[in-house]
């Protein structure tokens, strides 16, 4: 069912996807911790079984958002929850400055196989924009 809603959201874009960038990683536990303090505070829903897994970006207004990622020239899509956000400890300019546009829970760093290091991404949002 996924994969037919990724299909018919990935037609309604003019280029299939929004932008290329990279992906960092929180470490093991983090995400989840942040997911669930997040669900006290109402920002998140309590049932999350729709996601494969959790993200940041920079911008704290995108948090409950849905956005679809692949490593780069990967076939399938993967659909994630906006989780988190930048803080004010600099991390915004960080990520912009180098193209870093999710940060991915600890699970998804091991099933990409890319823990402790960066990977480059594709993205694409139910919005259609970055």
């Amino acid at each position: 069912m996924v994969t037919i809603s990724v299909l018919a959201i990935m037609l309604t874009f003019s280029g299939g996807t929004d932008r290329t960038g990279w992906a960092s990683q929180y470490d093991a536990g983090v995400m989840e911790r942040t997911v669930a303090l997040r669900q006290r505070w109402g920002q998140l829903p309590d049932d999350v079984s729709a996601w494969v897994g959790f993200v940041a970006v920079p911008e704290c207004g995108r948090i409950g958002e849905t956005v679809y990622l692949r490593p780069l020239e990967a076939r399938r899509w993967e659909r994630f929850l906006v989780a988190d956000c930048a803080g004010p400890d600099g991390s915004y300019g960080w990520m912009v400055r180098n193209r870093i546009f999710v940060e991915v829970d600890g699970a998804t760093a091991r099933r990409w196989g890319t823990v402790g290091r960066g990977i480059r991404i594709e993205m694409m949002t139910e919005r259609g924009t970055q």
